[in-house]
């Protein structure tokens, strides 16, 4: 509306027309925020969403992000006794309904129940066991052959089976040997579901008080490790474990041990023998009947009952228990321990 009046000339607009441009302005600057808003609550999901699967992955697999990677995922018919119904690496059937047939075949090689013949290495008798998410060896094992085949190639035979209610509350699949063959370890593992139980049940007590499954526990050093078994345990418990094995046959059972129960991570393998002098060479006699855990330097420790027969001679080499470079440190000198070298035990300050 357009008024005059005198000399001056005056112009009315009618009031929605003067209210308009200012709920414009007002309202781009609400949008702005609105939007602004929107997309951070869309980026604070998605990291709430990152961080969730990232902790799931991270903490609730049983053995990390290593046992997610594809590169650990392994699925090959590679086992002689690959398609042959029966799932040969001492795990159930992939379906659920040929276990019945498999045990029927397991009890057809003589196998008692609860005990399997172990044919192939973990991974490859996947069309009867399914895929192996894991490691088929421990990382320390640097044969061409992987731990079954070379146990195997040896005329060595392979059996496996759960552990009792005896070794405490854990659950660990042990390989062992024929007992007829290792009258000690692989007898008491077949019958009786753990070694020296209660050894065993003493060991679970103190470590499972010093040892933790969520944080990085105690150390246990375990000199002479045989097949595994109280690494298996002291890693079950959450412990660091350092295992010391020269014979190759037996770290072929230490090495599957470790990766058909997902510790491998939990320890570290050493295949020397802790003595001095560095750099010296024994022949170490395993016996090939009897107390296999009597196998040692020029025979000494062979149990006689076994009449002196010998499966193989290894020239292995003497270790220093603490490396110049690496981790580990410098050891005190003593009378019984001279400065880097360790004769009876293990000082801590080496490990």
């Amino acid at each position: 509306m357009v008024s005059r009046a005198g000399q001056g000339v005056k112009c009315q607009l009618p009031l929605h027309e003067a209210v308009v441009p200012t709920q414009r302005a007002h309202t781009l600057p609400s949008r702005k925020a609105f939007v602004l808003g929107l997309l951070a609550l869309v980026v604070v999901l998605a990291l709430r969403y990152l961080v969730k699967v990232q902790v799931t992955v991270r903490w609730r697999t049983p053995a990390g992000l290593l046992q997610q990677s594809s590169s650990n995922r392994h699925c090959r018919n590679t086992c002689y006794k690959a398609h042959d119904g029966v799932c040969d690496e001492g795990r159930p059937h992939k379906d659920p309904s040929k276990q019945h047939y498999q045990q029927q075949q397991q009890a057809a090689q003589g196998m008692p129940d609860g005990v399997s013949a172990v044919h192939c290495d973990l991974g490859t008798d996947c069309s009867d066991c399914g895929s192996w998410l894991g490691r088929q060896a421990h990382e320390s094992w640097s044969r061409a052959q992987l731990p079954i085949a070379f146990l195997k190639s040896h005329n060595v035979s392979v059996r496996s089976r759960l552990t009792s209610a005896s070794a405490g509350p854990v659950n660990l699949t042990v390989a062992f040997t024929d007992p007829a063959l290792d009258w000690d370890v692989s007898k008491y593992i077949q019958q009786e579901g753990v070694l020296e139980v209660g050894i065993s049940q003493v060991f679970y007590t103190l470590l499972s008080g010093r040892c933790s499954s969520t944080g990085p526990g105690g150390l246990v050093v375990d000199v002479g490790a045989n097949f595994g078994w109280f690494s298996l345990l002291a890693a079950k418990l959450g412990c660091r474990v350092v295992a010391w094995e020269p014979v190759p046959q037996f770290l072929a059972f230490l090495s599957h041990n470790l990766a058909r129960n997902n510790l491998s991570h939990k320890v570290e393998v050493r295949p020397t023998v802790v003595a001095k002098p560095p750099g010296s060479k024994k022949v170490v006699v395993i016996p090939s009947h009897g107390i296999w855990g009597t196998a040692g330097i020029a025979g000494l420790n062979v149990d006689p009952v076994a009449g002196g027969r010998v499966a193989e001679l290894q020239q292995v080499q003497w270790q220093p228990c603490c490396p110049a470079s690496g981790t580990w440190h410098a050891c005190s000198s003593s009378s019984n321990s001279p400065s880097g070298y360790c004769l009876r035990a293990v000082p801590a300050s080496c490990i």
